[in-house]
């Protein structure tokens, strides 16, 4: 479940274009056939296409929001076994990914900038249709 909920919430916030990081990127976008999907599909087949890239981002979510400083102590069962996500960690986790000002935004992005797969899958998601 914390897939869908990494998804919805990640995605429409970075598909506003706050990831840039001022250098022209070399990814050709606009013909990639996942475009042309709705926005969950269209997240899911780019995962498909940039499994690495995918898995750095999701592992940048978890460890930057879920278990980072500003919900790790209310996500603490979930970080320690990665099961059922309590309704607190949830709530928690729904504010600081909807905050631009949040720690868990500034490490995602920080931790995406150093890895280039997930920088790319973080470019090619903002060409998503919202």
């Amino acid at each position: 479940m914390y897939i869908f909920v990494l998804k919805l919430v990640f995605f429409s916030y970075l598909g506003c274009g706050i990831f840039s990081s001022g250098q022209d990127v070399p990814i050709e976008t606009g013909t990639n056939p996942c475009f042309a999907l709705d926005a969950i599909d269209c997240f899911d087949c780019l995962a498909e296409d940039n499994p690495e890239g995918y898995q750095q981002y999701q592992e940048s979510i978890l460890s930057s929001c879920y278990c980072g400083s500003e919900c790790g102590s209310l996500c603490e069962n979930f970080c320690d076994d990665m099961g059922s996500i309590e309704e607190e960690c949830a709530h928690c986790f729904d504010i600081v990914s909807q905050d631009p000002q949040s720690f868990c935004i500034f490490d995602v992005l920080g931790q995406c900038e150093q890895e280039e797969v997930c920088t790319d899958f973080v470019f090619m998601i903002q060409e998503c249709d919202l």
